[in-house]
């Protein structure tokens, strides 16, 4: 028996041939992609029906949209945006566009030129947020549940405010989109601790290491849901997206209610073909998605969320991403390494997080490894970490996905039950 296993891996593809074992793929549903012209066509009509009559010459508009991190076309929302605003009469020069890196590293202006393209950015001003620099934030009372609204200044003194973004299933608020780029998007790091402290809550409350798809009783998304309508968010422009970028759906319009409706079709198409019954031994895993392939941090985060139902207790999970920037891309990155060398219990983590000791951005990832490492054997395929790296989040490193697999058939024999998730970060598998 043979069979050929394919993995996105590294902006292409890598192809395993399997030999006495069998293995089972889990993909969504996906369906119908729109053109381009499709596409703007629901922007403008969108945008014309919520803001004609509200924005004129003169009206200053903020635009927010997601770093590289995020697979969002923004180049295609924000082009297509301005220039409806401009048949409206805005001018460009009262147009500015924010980069939500929320605690990431700042866009390079050759960055900004690929998530936004170069005509966008030589017609409108770009910047990126600074969750450090207070002067450029501005603070707005609080969430019903305490958050502190520390928000861009510029964004929130703004006429008009927009935000755009992609669907699909996050490990932390259960489903990305809505209000999420101005909560981490574009606030402080005080807030952004703050909101992502309530994720204690949620795993206790679950018993589990993360929310990926659990968007029900989710207070961190109910905190951003609240956090966004406080700053003032006046539309929504939301990105339903498959693995290859293709676009299925496209939202605009409140930043409650549209939301919402987009996350339902987004459940529908990014949700499995077929239901899972049980729990199998090993998961071989891609995010499919080369911007989540960013890090240890990201893809990690994505694809442990994204098979954490699917594993037997002592299971193993092979996660197969480049990891082109290392552990992590954020700003803070050496204390998020230093995290796996002081902290080893996973209920401590969450402790000491409630108590303020441990930045909540770091230990919402700190705790699900840690949570993860635990109850499964993880291996992690890249050519971009090394064994000495991944030692220290008590993972194993291998070079190429054939031999992560032997190493697993190893512990739990050849008959074992295996699935294999191509496109794990955006796949929300049903369960019997």
């Amino acid at each position: 028996m043979r069979n050929i296993l394919t993995l996105p891996y590294g902006g292409c593809e890598v192809s395993v041939e399997l030999r006495d074992v069998s293995i089972r793929e889990v993909k969504p549903r996906f369906g119908y992609a729109l053109s381009n012209d499709e596409v703007r066509r629901i922007i403008i009509n969108g945008v014309r029906n919520q803001l004609s009559g509200i924005v004129k010459s003169g009206t200053r508009i903020a635009i927010a949209v997601p770093d590289s991190t995020r697979p969002t076309p923004s180049s295609l929302i924000a082009s297509t945006v301005i220039r409806e605003l401009e048949n409206l009469g805005v001018w460009s020069r009262d147009i500015t566009i924010l980069i939500a890196t929320g605690m990431h590293s700042p866009e390079s202006r050759d960055s900004i030129i690929k998530i936004l393209g170069e005509e966008v950015v030589d017609r409108v001003k770009v910047i990126n947020n600074d969750p450090y620099d207070k002067s450029s934030l501005t603070e707005l009372g609080a969430t019903s549940l305490g958050t502190t609204i520390q928000v861009n200044k510029m964004f929130a003194e703004a006429d008009v405010k927009i935000i755009a973004g992609t669907i699909g299933p996050c490990m932390l608020v259960g489903w990305s989109g809505g209000g999420k780029t101005v909560m981490p998007g574009i606030s402080s790091r005080q807030s952004i601790h703050e909101n992502h402290k309530l994720f204690v809550r949620n795993v206790r409350k679950a018993r589990r290491g993360a929310m990926f798809g659990l968007i029900e009783g989710n207070i961190v998304r109910q905190d951003i849901d609240d956090y966004a309508q406080r700053v003032g968010v006046d539309l929504i422009v939301n990105v339903i997206q498959d693995h290859k970028g293709n676009i299925l759906g496209v939202y605009v319009g409140d930043v409650i209610k549209t939301f919402y409706e987009a996350q339902a079709f987004a459940k529908n198409v990014l949700s499995s073909s077929e239901p899972i019954e049980g729990k199998v031994d090993i998961v071989v895993a891609s995010p499919g998605v080369f911007s989540h392939e960013v890090s240890l941090y990201q893809s990690g985060s994505r694809m442990l969320a994204a098979v954490e139902d699917l594993v037997k207790d002592g299971g193993s999970i092979i996660l197969a991403s480049s990891c082109y920037k290392g552990i992590y891309e954020g700003t803070e990155v050496d204390e998020f390494k230093k995290f796996f060398t002081k902290y080893e219990d996973a209920e401590e983590v969450l402790d000491l997080t409630e108590r303020d000791v441990i930045p909540s951005f770091e230990s919402c990832i700190g705790y699900q490894f840690l949570w993860m490492t635990r109850h499964f054997n993880v291996s992690v395929v890249s050519n971009n970490l090394s064994s000495s790296e991944l030692k220290t989040f008590k993972m194993k490193h291998f070079i190429n996905v054939e031999d992560a697999l032997n190493d697993a058939l190893k512990i739990h024999g050849k008959s074992s039950a295996i699935l294999a998730l191509p496109y794990a970060s955006i796949t929300y598998t049903l369960k019997k």
